[in-house]
């Protein structure tokens, strides 16, 4: 089993540009960030009677936030909590040095704000106690950022007792790294501007690195790790066939299989779905008689090979009936994402991700491969 890295800490007191038409007030504001320190514009968002066209957005967007917003009465609009969240997140990149986003044109900085604004949210709505313990497990992680800022929303929404797990294939050395030692410095330094204004404020912090899920699924099946309450998945890639997911670990960690024939020009891939419930394959150049084929192969898989025969059975399959000249086994992130949310999950977990620009809060279908068309069963 990969190690795990683990690193505790107790803390007592002590643009992107959009153009000239911003669509709504988390654009606008992003493209302006000015306008976070204008109290008269601030004033006029909140303003429900003001017919200015951003005024109501903010309790639209993030109704949980809203409420809790209201009733701290803070007589600063500038110092109004979805406020002081958006300024956070909007200066992080440039304040807390050493933690970075991916380089995902897909996930720009709005995006991701919105999807760390709707995390924070669900949590308003369904964790009221802030003492109560939050399990936050991120895949694909990367270089933190975007987890960072997560954590930093709710350590200022008073939350004190979070262990954070975070999992991402560079993370494998005996050591922490150096991001995930500087995620902690950057979660001290937010604690202390928390105390500042709140001295009672403590927090309990574990930071946990694993370099593959299906090892904190193992510690989640076995008792040695807590379900998590909140999952997510920012932008792993635009292709699954990518040679960073090729896999040669245990069979049942494989979750695709690609089938380069020896034409070199017809490929066929196939996803495997939990408990085996195949909708569809991948395929380039591929006939269509031969898609019958590949059809009724799955489909026979599908209904009389056990689980754990079902990888052996496709590779010898295929091998039978086409003229095969390389097998190739990934680890589809999505598919991972998929068992995090369905075995290492509390019930009525908070699970989004960011795949392709879209947000989607729970697991999605749809997965991206270049190049390659969908067969549907």
């Amino acid at each position: 089993m990969m190690k795990k890295l683990k690193m505790s800490l107790v803390i007592s007191p002590f643009f992107f540009v959009l153009g000239c038409q911003a669509q709504d007030v988390i654009d606008f504001l992003l493209q302006k960030p000015s306008f976070l320190g204008s109290s008269d514009f601030v004033d006029r968002l909140y303003d429900q009677q003001s017919d200015h066209p951003y005024a109501r957005q903010l309790e639209k967007f993030f109704p949980s936030l809203y409420q809790l917003d209201k009733a701290e009465k803070n007589v600063d609009p500038c110092k109004r909590l979805i406020i002081r969240l958006l300024t956070m997140m909007e200066k992080a990149p440039r304040m807390y040095r050493g933690l970075l986003w991916c380089g995902c044109a897909q996930a720009p900085l709005p995006i991701r704000i919105r999807l760390a604004m709707r995390i924070l949210d669900s949590v308003v709505r369904r964790f009221g106690r802030t003492d109560e313990q939050l399990i936050y497990t991120s895949h694909a992680s990367g270089k933190l950022l975007q987890d960072f800022i997560v954590i930093a929303g709710l350590i200022e929404l008073g939350y004190s007792n979070i262990i954070i797990n975070i999992i991402d294939i560079e993370y494998q050395k005996r050591q922490l790294s150096p991001v995930q030692i500087m995620l902690n410095q950057h979660i001290r330094s937010i604690v202390w501007l928390k105390q500042r204004v709140m001295p009672t404020y403590t927090l309990r912090c574990s930071v946990i690195a694993y370099q593959d899920a299906y090892d904190y699924l193992e510690e989640v099946k076995s008792g040695k790790a807590p379900r998590s309450h909140i999952v997510t998945m920012v932008d792993p890639g635009d292709d699954l066939l990518r040679k960073e997911f090729k896999y040669r670990g245990p069979v049942s960690r494989i979750s695709l299989i690609e089938y380069v024939h020896k034409n070199n020009k017809t490929r066929c891939a196939i996803y495997l779905p939990r408990n085996k419930n195949f909708k569809y394959f991948y395929a380039t150049n591929v006939s269509q008689d031969d898609k019958v084929l590949m059809k009724s192969i799955i489909q026979n898989a599908q209904k009389n090979v056990s689980d754990k025969n079902l990888i052996e059975y496709l590779a010898m399959a295929m091998h039978e009936n086409f003229h095969i000249r390389d097998i190739n086994f990934f680890q589809s992130p999505h598919r991972i994402f998929d068992d995090l949310a369905h075995e290492g999950t509390l019930q009525n977990a908070i699970v989004f991700q960011l795949c392709t620009g879209v947000i989607t809060s729970g697991v999605r279908d749809g997965l991206p491969i270049k190049h390659l068309q969908k067969v549907w069963l």
